[in-house]
């Protein structure tokens, strides 16, 4: 079962690109194709799609991946990607993108490190 906070973000989060889409259908009397793609193009602008479509594809790979083995205190590197919304004005990188690329460092070193039966908490 779902958490209500859980229902609720998803609801917050489903809203306002929904409420586009209405407004566009409706209000605006173009076709249902047009209001659809309007609305998934505001998702992306209001609440940040890119992290939801990362966590899915880090999450559920479509083929699993064998990471290969490696020490238990080998580096291990992320790739990730900071747009022109995520600077402030003194050039630095927002707090909540820092912490959402510390979050998908931990998940790739849960994955890298489980091979050695290790239960990271």
């Amino acid at each position: 079962m779902l958490r209500p906070r859980r229902v609720l973000a998803f609801v917050l989060l489903v809203l306002l690109p929904a409420a586009v889409s209405c407004l566009i259908y409706f209000v605006n009397r173009l076709s249902g194709v047009t209001a659809l793609v309007v609305g998934a193009l505001s998702s992306f602008a209001l609440c940040d799609m890119w992290y939801f479509l990362r966590i899915g594809m880090t999450s559920l790979p479509l083929v699993p991946k064998r990471r290969p083995r490696c020490h238990l205190f080998a580096t291990n590197s992320v790739t990730g990607f900071v747009g022109l919304t995520d600077i402030d004005r003194n050039g630095h990188c927002n707090n909540a993108r820092v912490l959402r690329e510390c979050g998908f460092g931990r998940r790739e070193l849960w994955h890298v490190r489980q091979p050695f039966g290790l239960t990271l908490v």
